[in-house]
């Protein structure tokens, strides 16, 4: 008697709407809410939908693996992005944990708020980020210098009354943004009287 094999698995869901909101997150957690850049992903190294043109791409490196590619250009026309050797089978668990250290550098010392991730990596190369990721501790990012980060506000006035929780949020947000609260307060104020 013959023993039926398994039923192959069904395929797994498409990973990129999960992938974009725990790096968006990151980001977020980060005070790098701005800052975006081009991502794919694909479950294998066929390159059907393009990864390799990305800045920050995923591939399939084998059961919830994925390679880690870095610094396409933005435009994705310029050139293609480079496999990142320590980073060929990243648990997809540790996808915050990898992607941290990455976002840390870049927004440390890229060369203006402009910069793109993908530029950012190739200028500096794979290898130094690798080598910035090698040193890198959980929670770096906080202690690390933000060169672009907006000047503080001088002494704001606190004379107009917020509600509580819609305070809260601007205090969330503006730490998203990586800039005080009084200034994203004022953004917002400025950008609705002169429009």
């Amino acid at each position: 008697m013959l023993t039926p094999l398994p039923s192959p698995p069904l395929p797994s869901p498409r990973p990129q709407p999960e992938i974009n909101a725990r790096l968006n997150g990151l980001l977020r957690s980060m005070g790098m809410a701005n800052d975006d850049f081009v991502t794919r992903t694909t479950g294998c190294p066929n390159g059907c939908a393009r990864p390799y043109m990305a800045e920050l791409a995923f591939v399939g490196s084998g059961p919830s693996a994925y390679q880690v590619w870095l610094g396409g250009s933005p435009d994705q026309a310029e050139r293609t992005a480079q496999p990142m050797p320590s980073l060929f089978k990243m648990p997809f668990d540790d996808l915050e944990k990898t992607c941290e250290p990455i976002f840390a550098m870049w927004k440390s010392q890229r060369l203006s708020p402009e910069e793109a991730l993908g530029d950012f990596a190739h200028r500096v190369g794979i290898d130094a980020v690798e080598g910035f990721m090698g040193a890198y501790t959980a929670g770096d990012y906080a202690k690390l210098p933000n060169p672009f980060a907006p000047e503080p506000m001088a002494a704001p006035d606190a004379s107009v009354g917020i509600d509580a929780a819609l305070l809260a949020k601007l205090a969330e947000e503006a730490g998203a943004r990586d800039i005080e609260p009084a200034a994203l307060l004022e953004m917002i104020v400025r950008e609705a009287i002169e429009a």
